[in-house]
């Protein structure tokens, strides 16, 4: 399954918009379901401000946006 950043955004925003359950929607988009429950609770917890998904790895920068 393959499956992109753009993907599991459309299925989170089309979830929130209450298009559907968990399971019609993973199938629609091709997303394990799993997947789908992990990053609507993630959105629903604030983990991302920038959007329903944003792959944040590692640590912090340290750098200054100036730099």
């Amino acid at each position: 399954m393959a499956y992109t950043t753009e993907d599991l955004e459309n299925t989170v925003t089309t979830y929130i918009t209450g298009s559907g359950s968990y399971r019609s929607i993973a199938s629609m988009f091709g997303i394990p379901k799993s997947t789908l429950r992990e990053k609507i609770l993630k959105y629903a917890q604030g983990c991302n401000d920038e959007g329903p998904i944003k792959n944040k790895r590692g640590r912090a920068t340290l750098l200054l946006e100036e730099d």
